[in-house]
């Protein structure tokens, strides 16, 4: 088996929610970085996003309001 279709085929495993128990068992205090937290992790990632966008949609229309863009000529 090849290094790619060893990686294609741990993280299809990680995905079906299955995970190697020996790690599990050799690591102290436990897998930290689980399917759940991955979950956690892309919904707070993907609400940072969005409030960012919504900033920066609302700084952009605040400064061409007041006519204060660096760009005019």
């Amino acid at each position: 088996m090849k290094f790619e279709d060893a990686v294609k085929k741990s993280i299809k495993g990680f995905l079906a929610g299955k995970s190697a128990d020996k790690t599990s068992e050799d690591v102290e205090g436990g897998i930290y970085y689980t399917q759940a937290f991955f979950d956690e992790f892309e919904e707070k990632f993907l609400v940072a996003t969005e409030d960012a966008r919504k900033n920066k949609t609302s700084k952009k229309s605040k400064k061409s309001k007041k006519g204060d863009d660096s760009n005019e000529v």
